[in-house]
């Protein structure tokens, strides 16, 4: 059983049980519903007033019994700031990863940009090497004309 479901039982928040079993100032009406809890779930001697406990027993049953619940809160406030961290860790995970993603899809399209114009400039090379080859190819023919030519008319 802990201080929430003791809580619940009484209908009254958590600070409100805690302010009993410490002996601080609460309304009368929320004072009688916690000890009323605490008594269905077999905690009532934490909860009588001072003047009713009669020995040392309930003294210590008090204090081993605030030291538990202070562990038990201790122990809850751990696990809320270790989820607060774990959840912090996780977001910054989860950006980390995005910026990977949008990383990688920039360099892919660069890359995608810089194969675009090897391509465009390999096409244009090679459009100007075949002209050149075919201007080449042509002077050749000419220059082959002629010296037939040259050699027909210079027959005995």
């Amino acid at each position: 059983m802990t201080i929430a479901d003791i809580a619940r039982a009484a209908g009254v928040p958590v600070e409100s049980v805690l302010r009993v079993l410490n002996r601080d100032e609460v309304s009368s009406d929320v004072a009688a519903r916690v000890r009323d809890a605490l008594e269905r779930h077999g905690y009532g001697r934490l909860a009588q007033p001072s003047g009713e406990r009669s020995n040392r027993g309930d003294a210590d049953a008090l204090e081993r019994g605030r030291r538990q619940l202070q562990g038990a809160v201790e122990g809850a406030a751990t696990g809320l700031e270790a989820s607060a961290v774990s959840d912090g860790l996780l977001r910054r995970l989860v950006e980390d990863v995005d910026e990977i993603k949008r990383e990688l899809r920039r360099a892919r399209s660069e890359r995608l940009e810089d194969l675009t114009l090897v391509f465009d400039l390999i096409t244009t090379s090679w459009s100007a090497v075949d002209r050149r080859l075919g201007s080449i190819d042509r002077k050749l023919d000419r220059l082959e004309g002629l010296r037939e030519r040259g050699r027909g008319s210079r027959l005995p």
